[in-house]
């Protein structure tokens, strides 16, 4: 499919596996780049490689293939040829015009972290975590070259402006340079005192910017290895993160991760020119265009990526739909409104039946671990792990309505009860703390002796609360604050009239009866399961394999899998949660994004 049909598709139904019907989110940013020319962009992270047209922002293709996270993306010099770095230890290189792969690179025997063309385009040259680079050549797909120029991890290898100089550095905190053409070692930019976090040559190649942790900046003459000037980049001494050259003069751009400032400075005075103010947490990842005229920035957790006007300081447009690895997931009881909560410290509201993102809530400075809704479909409990507390968050609003306090540590799970009047949290230490909603007073405490509560269940009955911890299964009984029944597994769910639970075990899946002190009937599972939901008909369960293999949906009665659909995720789900009505599962997992499955009738 070339990108030209591609565009005028729903992106969120590019490329689905069958069963599928989208897929929301593009992933978490590890790197982006544009092409030589400066019509192209693209993204790398978490689920694939995007590419834009930088003009109006469309998508015009999705590079999907890798089995682990992308790392680093780059284009040849002639924009036909993007290339891929993964930690599935491949390099991947992909036809721009068609669309398809062209080949696979696989002599690295750890992820590979940085991948870049020499400026003819006949050789790649890529960094790995075999503490190796390697030069290869395009047009055979051959290994021509290894260099093994570090004790470390290789984090990045850069070509200079013009052509005749390597720069790497990596996990032993050296820089080396290197002759770009035969990979003869030439000096160590030596003199740093913190740990490297970024590189740059400048324009004229003539100077190296390093940027270091501890807030400095350090600029080189690359011709005799001298120091020619330091820069106090930051006020905290906080980790300077970015530095980075303008393209077309000898200008410098640096950023850090508590300022939220993207600078420009003289190198030779190290003076400051001026600064942009982004938004909050928004600059981890910055690149010049290749005519140094505008600015693409993006943050470590959510994006979106920002397009700045370099002269005027202030922003061009955005592209929305990325987000960091997610922490939680659910879906409200009474609407097709999806809830995720990603990274830290933002909440994504999606609408499952448009598949639009209705609403991005920034919830920092709270580190929210675990949430979970009210009855209403309006009110979400948010475990905040920064405070030790349970607070209630208005969606509709965005406000934080009543905050519950006990002595929790590490919150690791909330749950209402089916009449929405009492919430439960759980922490790492195997404490659960109950609470009056409407007073707010803390009830009742709960214990286990055991770690890392991971999932609470009210029964519908008010009168039991099945926790899972520590490969245990515990049931408390509300009334006498004991427990009254503990069985062996790793997850539980409970089928809407509570008569049945379904307990996940090693290899297996068992049925309960609330009163029965053995399982009713089990049956056994290829390999490991992550996780189990209930429809809320209570007709079909679902799982996933944690190993991002299957979703299989299985009739609740006899527990024989009525249909199974291999989800092409990389890496692993986490996450599952059945739409009010049941007619859509939703996943997710370590790629951040989310797939909406159709579940099957039995």
């Amino acid at each position: 499919m070339t990108a030209e049909s591609l565009q005028s598709q729903d992106v969120t139904g590019w490329k689905l596996p069958d069963g599928a019907k989208a897929r929301l989110g593009k992933g978490c940013t590890f790197d982006m780049v544009y092409s030589k020319d400066g019509s192209l962009f693209a993204t790398c992270g978490t689920y694939g490689i995007w590419l834009y047209d930088t003009h109006t922002c469309k998508e015009l293709n999705l590079f999907l293939g890798h089995t682990a996270g992308v790392h680093s993306v780059a284009f040849s010099p002639d924009n036909s040829l993007l290339a891929s770095g993964s930690s599935d230890k491949t390099i991947r290189l992909w036809d721009i015009q068609s669309g398809n792969l062209k080949m696979i690179l696989s002599e690295h025997t750890d992820g590979v972290a940085s991948v870049t063309f020499s400026h003819d385009g006949q050789k790649l040259i890529s960094g790995g975590n075999d503490e190796l680079i390697r030069f290869w050549d395009i047009p055979t797909g051959q290994q021509v070259l290894t260099i093994a120029g570090h004790a470390g991890y290789v984090s990045e290898v850069m070509f200079s402006p013009h052509g005749e100089l390597l720069a790497s550095y990596g996990g032993d905190n050296m820089v080396h340079l290197w002759n770009a053409h035969i990979g003869e070692y030439i000096r160590t930019l030596k003199g740093n005192q913190d740990y490297i976090s970024a590189i740059s040559f400048s324009a004229d190649s003539k100077m190296f910017a390093i940027g270091e942790r501890g807030g400095k900046i350090r600029i080189w003459d690359t011709d005799t290895g001298n120091l020619l000037n330091t820069i106090a980049a930051t006020t905290n001494d906080d980790w300077v993160n970015t530095v980075l050259f303008s393209p077309t003069e000898n200008i410098l751009v640096s950023n850090n991760l508590r300022d939220d400032v993207i600078q420009f400075w003289d190198v030779t005075k190290a003076e400051r020119l001026k600064s942009i103010q982004s938004p909050q947490d928004s600059t981890y990842h910055v690149v010049f265009s290749p005519d140094g005229k505008t600015l693409a920035t993006t943050d470590s957790d959510d994006g979106p990526i920002r397009f700045w006007d370099v002269a005027k300081g202030s922003q061009l447009r955005a592209i929305d739909g990325y987000a960091e690895i997610f922490r939680c997931m659910t879906y409200s009881p009474v609407e097709d409104v999806l809830a995720v909560l990603c990274g830290f410290a933002r909440l994504h509201l999606w609408d499952t039946k448009t598949f639009k993102l209705m609403k991005n809530i920034y919830i920092h400075p709270h580190i929210v671990t675990c949430c979970a809704f009210a009855p209403d479909g309006i009110r979400l409990a948010c475990g905040d792990d920064r405070n030790n507390w349970v607070y209630i968050l208005n969606t509709e609003t965005g406000e934080k309505e009543q905050v519950f306090e006990g002595d929790l540590n590490d919150i690791t799970s909330v749950a209402f009860s089916v009449d929405g009047k009492t919430l439960a949290g759980g922490d790492e230490h195997g404490n659960v703390y109950l609470w009056d909603v409407t007073s707010g007073k803390n009830t009742k405490k709960l214990e286990s002796k055991s770690q890392d509560i991971r999932n609470l269940v009210f029964l519908p009955d008010g009168q039991l609360l099945v926790g899972a911890a520590g490969g245990e299964i515990r049931f408390w009984d509300l009334t006498t604050e004991e427990t009254v029944k503990k069985i062996s597994g790793r997850f539980v769910a409970s089928s809407p009239d509570s008569h049945t639970l379904l307990c996940l075990r090693q290899g297996e899946i068992q049925y309960w009866k609330i009163d029965g002190e053995k399982p009713i009937k089990s049956f056994e599972i290829d390999k490991m399961a992550s996780e189990i939901a209930f429809s809320p008909n209570g007709e079909t369960f679902a799982y996933a394999i944690f190993e991002g293999d299957q979703i299989c949906f299985c009739d609740a009665h006899t527990g024989v899998v009525i249909e199974a659909f291999t989800h092409e995720n990389i890496q692993e789900i986490w996450f599952l949660s059945y739409s009010p009505d049941g007619r859509t599962l939703a996943t997710a997992g370590w790629d951040s994004t989310v797939k909406l499955w159709n579940v099957p009738e039995v």
